[in-house]
């Protein structure tokens, strides 16, 4: 069930039972209970989540959301599943996303400086890439820009 449309509140102090605004009651404990509610990551920071709700947050995480939590993920056990360190290296990697998440080269850089060195290789060389990336991106709209003012 998508729940992005609609206003989430987390009732009580379970992580898995989700109520929205409709009054309608979502309990996610269902046949996976694995599944981690969908709300605004801040919203479950302060839970006890497991390692498998972290793993499902990581996988579902935005380009910028992930960017700005490797050393929670991997705190959290996130990249002992090695299948999540090539989702997350490929995100971080995606040239639509990194356009689309609208990044400078001074926070990728800032990122990649502030990683732990637990932070896999894939996912390091991937933020690097991404860097390299969105510094073309900027090089890019700076030519086009310069060109369009010497007209």
């Amino acid at each position: 069930m998508r729940l992005a449309s609609r206003v989430c509140i987390i009732k009580g102090s379970d992580p898995l039972h989700v109520a929205n605004t409709e009054t309608e009651s979502i309990d996610r404990r269902g046949s996976d209970p694995f599944n981690a509610p969908v709300v605004p990551f801040q919203m479950l920071t302060a839970l006890p989540l497991t390692k498998k709700h972290w793993q499902q947050i990581a996988r579902n995480a935005s380009w910028t959301m992930t960017r700005m939590n490797l050393n929670t993920f991997v705190r959290q056990g996130v990249f002992e599943d090695q299948n999540l360190i090539g989702i997350v290296a490929n995100r971080l990697r995606n040239a639509n996303l990194i356009e689309k998440a609208k990044v400078f080269p001074c926070q990728l850089l800032t990122a990649w400086m502030s990683i732990s060195d637990d932070v896999p290789r894939p996912i390091r060389d991937a933020l690097q890439d991404a860097m390299e990336i969105a510094i073309r991106k900027l090089l890019s709209f700076h030519s086009v820009t310069t060109l369009h003012h010497a007209n």
